[in-house]
């Protein structure tokens, strides 16, 4: 009986095409079975996919058992003996009947193909294929398979890079988004992130991170310069090119504010349909920004009255400096001719240099009025005594009664503004804290959450007349007022608060310390504070300073009594002075270190402890993260647990739950 074999060596396929691959020819030969084979292909390269195919049919020995390279398809004594010209496999017979050597070798469709053509995807390991076919006698053999063998290149590419982004932080997001030829892809997006890039996955900032299209939410300043690109996996690794994200810190709706600089008698008269009957609350909100070269008492940047042009009137709101103090601005109620409050008022040094916010808030509720600048509780008053507290009301008055920067009647006298004015908004409603703050770093009117009833955008920029943006209501430009593009932009991202803060307490001190440890400090301590000391203090140390320590408050600190300094061991000292208006040194609560990472401190001095106060910490949007008492000397608050960093309001309650002071916390 003769031996008869034939050897196939391949590897198993383990992939089916789904992605674009160019071939490139780098076999071709043609077994014949009436004589020994012994056929290599070259090396398959670790790794790399390679494409062949068979085709063709052979017998051996007997002409009546037909094979081809995936099945013996015929047999001269199966169910069609003697007819072996069919084009189905006999009953009975498959792959392994035949030859077993080659079984894990299958085609990628694994069917009898009467076309005896089949197709493989091989994966290379570093080394080639093996053909070899031996027999006694080769005379009765016929037949030959055709092999072709090819490397498989990948074709797929990236078709469109990201571009680069100009998005401005009042928009709800930013998109980035890549091409490629290949439908399955995976895609991975990925930020710069020092020198190297890093994956980044869905949150609360993105979407899309691992689809061809990604998009960017809660835009802000400080993501102004970010690069992204995308990493692409088909039949092979693309990775995009990078594209940089640009935050314009203006609003995208805002282009125009309005010039009073130009005349010495400019103002706008609003429509005299502004009006409201008996609110329980009420909200001002204006972009200004002063001419500092102009001085003067009583510059009004809105003054609202019902009026009838006879220097009459029942209701008055004013804002802008005080008519007794030039260095102050303020907000004052006014009721039938009469000041009824006037008590909102601050120094015009707490103003940046450019362009500032102020926001009055007003409630029957609360019994307050309170005062923001640039998103920051300057000051409050109580209201329940006065005869605000009974009515809020506004009437529609005429032509000169309601008016953006000068006094709201026939007679102005000096009270002419100098500078500029943008978004002039009013609601009929008390904003929180939280919807200030956000109007003051994302200033779009959706971004609090509440239409203002009445919105002057000043966007025309050209013209004499402005229509109000939610109401429709006109505005009259007269005088010289003047369009201008110097527009307000916004410090989204502020990551430190350099108040200057004027802090007129007194304090007592009375204690006897005498120092006489060595003490090596290496602090460099830059002072930049006025201090007036009458103390008498004895050192007798030797005291070497190296760190830096930058002081950027101007603190007017006056000390009048004699101060002995007795120090036994390592002293370490932290006077943190914080307030606008005068209080007792008793009632000193000091929270540090602000900014903040992971631990806020609080420390409450011994009298406050028993007296039922607490501290309250809210979010951007007015939710409460952290409440407590203050019932013990130290509290220690765990930031960790916040949901993300950013600006939040702390708040001191007395025993009422009345807050009697805010203060902006930022977690970073």
């Amino acid at each position: 009986m003769k031996t008869k074999f034939l050897v196939f060596i391949f590897l198993i396929p383990t992939l089916v095409l789904s992605q674009n691959f160019d071939t490139i020819p780098i076999y071709s030969d043609t077994l014949i079975f009436t004589s020994a084979q012994n056929k290599s292909t070259p090396t398959l390269i670790q790794d790399s996919l390679y494409y062949m195919t068979i085709e063709g049919k052979y017998h051996v020995a007997h002409p009546g058992g037909k094979k081809d390279a995936a099945h013996y398809y015929c047999y001269y004594s199966c169910a069609t003996a003697g007819n072996c010209n069919v084009n189905v496999p006999c009953p009975g017979l498959d792959s392994t009947d035949w030859n077993s050597e080659i079984t894990s070798l299958r085609p990628i469709n694994d069917v009898y193909s009467s076309s005896h053509f089949y197709e493989y995807i091989i994966s290379g390991d570093n080394s080639a294929l093996n053909f070899t076919f031996s027999d006694g006698v080769y005379s009765d053999n016929g037949g030959q398979l055709i092999i072709n063998l090819y490397k498989l290149v990948c074709s797929d590419f990236i078709v469109e890079h990201p571009r680069n982004v100009t998005a401005y932080s009042c928009n709800e997001k930013a998109n980035f988004w890549v091409t490629h030829t290949d439908s399955t892809a995976s895609f991975q997006w990925q930020k710069k992130s020092g020198n190297g890039w890093v994956n980044i996955n869905n949150s609360m900032d993105y979407n899309g991170t691992q689809k061809d299209t990604l998009e960017i939410f809660n835009l802000a300043t400080c993501m102004s310069g970010d690069l992204y690109r995308c990493v692409v996996q088909s039949c092979n690794t693309d990775t995009s090119n990078s594209a940089v994200l640009t935050i314009s810190n203006s609003d995208a709706n805002n282009t125009y504010s309005l010039d009073f600089s130009n005349s010495t008698s400019s103002y706008v008269s609003l429509d005299t349909s502004v009006n409201w009957n008996d609110v329980n609350s009420l909200s001002f909100s204006v972009w200004f920004k002063f001419d500092t070269s102009v001085n003067g008492n009583g510059k009004f940047i809105y003054d609202l009255a019902d009026g009838n042009g006879n220097n009459t009137w029942d209701h008055r709101y004013r804002f802008g400096e005080s008519v007794t103090n030039s260095s102050q601005i303020s907000f004052a109620i006014e009721g039938t001719n009469s000041v009824i409050m006037q008590d909102l008022a601050v120094n015009k040094s707490v103003l940046d240099t450019g362009w500032n916010n102020a926001v009055v808030t007003l409630s029957k509720t609360s019994n307050k009025a309170r005062m923001y600048i640039n998103g920051i509780a300057i000051d409050s008053t109580n209201i329940s005594t006065t005869a605000i507290k009974n009515e809020l009301s506004l009437e529609a008055g005429n032509a000169t009664s309601k008016i953006l920067g000068r006094r709201a009647s026939l007679t102005p006298s000096s009270h002419y503004y100098t500078g500029k004015i943008d978004n002039f908004s009013i609601w009929k409603t008390e904003l929180n804290s939280s919807e200030i703050s956000s109007l003051y770093y994302s200033p779009c009117s959706s971004s609090i959450g509440k239409t203002p009833d009445y919105l002057w955008e000043f966007n025309t920029g050209t013209g004499t007349t402005d229509l109000d943006f939610i109401g429709g209501n006109i505005s009259n430009l007269n005088s010289g007022v003047q369009w201008s593009t110097d527009i307000y932009e916004f410090n989204c991202c502020s990551n430190s608060i350099y108040d200057t803060i004027a802090v007129f307490d007194t304090i007592s001190v009375f204690d006897t310390i005498a120092v006489f440890d060595t003490i090596a400090v290496f602090d460099t301590i830059a002072v930049f504070d006025t201090i007036s000391v009458f103390d008498t203090i004895a050192v007798f140390d030797t005291i070497a300073v190296f760190d830096t320590i930058s002081v950027f408050d101007t603190l007017y600190v006056t000390q009048i009594d004699t101060v002995y300094l007795t120090v036994t061991d390592t002293l370490v000292i932290d006077i943190s002075l914080i307030g606008v208006n005068p209080i007792q040194f008793q009632y000193q609560v000091l929270v540090y270190p602000n900014p903040a990472n992971d631990i806020l401190l609080v420390s409450v001095p011994t009298i406050m402890i028993s007296q039922s106060y607490s501290i309250e910490i809210n979010n951007s949007l007015g939710q409460s993260v952290f409440t407590a008492a203050l019932n013990q000397q130290t509290i220690q608050i765990n930031l960790n647990s916040f949901a993300a960093n950013g600006t939040y309001i702390l708040r001191i309650l007395d025993s009422g739950g009345t807050s009697i002071i805010e203060k902006v916390v930022i977690l970073q």
